[in-house]
């Protein structure tokens, strides 16, 4: 009872897979676990998040995800500057987004440690008439292909 209150207060959420615990000797299936946590570093606020799962990694985390604005956009003439940073530690992967707004007009850039550039695309919204179409093309870098 007691570790299982240390785990509440440890994390955020918390989820134990299990089959027949009678028949497999009280064994669990998976153990996965998420604690969020905002952090202000100087002017910079971020949120990190870590994810436990036991089947992928359960010597440690699973992956680790830092996100927050780079620049914040005062008014909507602005450029507002976001990030987001994934370290996968089973697959040894790091991603990061890349994007910048403007209104209603956004750029974006997702890299990775495989693949490198592997995605640049842009969205907005389009007027017609009374009806308002969100349009958000992008261009996948190593299949050579746009997607709309």
């Amino acid at each position: 009872m007691l570790a299982t209150s240390m785990l509440a207060l440890a994390v955020n959420r918390a989820e134990i897979s299990t089959g027949n615990l009678r028949a497999d000797s009280g064994k669990f299936d998976n153990l996965k676990a998420t604690w969020e946590k905002s952090l202000n570093l100087g002017d910079w606020k971020t949120t990190m998040k870590a994810n436990y799962d036991y089947n992928a990694n359960k010597e440690f985390l699973k992956e680790v995800s830092l996100s927050g604005g780079l620049v914040e956009a005062v008014s909507a003439d602005d450029v507002g500057v976001e990030y987001e940073v994934t370290r996968d530690f089973s697959s040894r992967q790091t991603d990061v987004k890349l994007t910048a707004s403007s209104g209603d007009y956004k750029l974006s850039a997702v890299y990775d440690t495989t693949d490198q550039l592997r995605e640049v695309g842009a969205s907005s919204k389009l007027e017609l008439g009374d009806q308002t179409l969100n349009v958000q093309p992008s261009w996948l870098v190593k299949a050579k292909a746009a997607r709309i």
